[in-house]
């Protein structure tokens, strides 16, 4: 007996609809909370939620995650090279351009951006930019990059 493939579809379409009733496309929309937004970004890196599904209705998108389950075997958390290649990428710059940033090669960067959708549970790279663009918005062309506040001081001379 084969398995009914409408009911694989019934739980999404049930988690669409609960999104919905919480928060619905006619009406205004919540104020955004940025604490709570990071508070995501940081529980799918470090492994504590998982990402389920996102979906568009009218102008809002939606994204489901969920705790990930006790039973299973914690998913690994993104590692800091992991992280700093998502967190570019996904602000909209290209591979190309993340690799100058890191200075890493292409080759580099494509295994971690593989690793990291894999660890996040995304798909594609649209998808992680569609989560961590409202996170971390990019930065105007030519604009200076931010301090790095490991780097020492720098020395000014007489």
């Amino acid at each position: 007996m084969s398995p009914d493939p409408s009911a694989a579809v019934a739980p999404l379409e049930r988690v669409r609809q609960l999104a919905l009733a919480s928060c619905p496309p006619h009406a205004a929309p919540p104020p955004p909370d940025a604490r709570a937004v990071l508070d995501v970004w940081f529980g799918l890196v470090e492994g504590r939620l998982e990402f389920v599904e996102w979906f568009e209705t009218g102008t809002r998108r939606y994204f489901v995650v969920r705790a990930s389950p006790a039973d299973r075997a914690a998913r690994a958390p993104l590692d800091g090279g992991e992280e700093a290649l998502a967190n570019l990428i996904g602000s909209g710059l290209s591979e190309k351009a993340a690799c100058y940033e890191l200075g890493i090669k292409p080759s580099v960067a494509s295994a971690r951006l593989k690793r990291a959708l894999f660890k996040l549970g995304l798909r594609s790279r649209t998808d992680l930019v569609l989560l961590v663009r409202p996170i971390n918005p990019p930065r105007p062309t030519g604009a200076p990059r931010p301090p790095d506040p490991s780097a020492p001081p720098e020395r000014r001379r007489a």
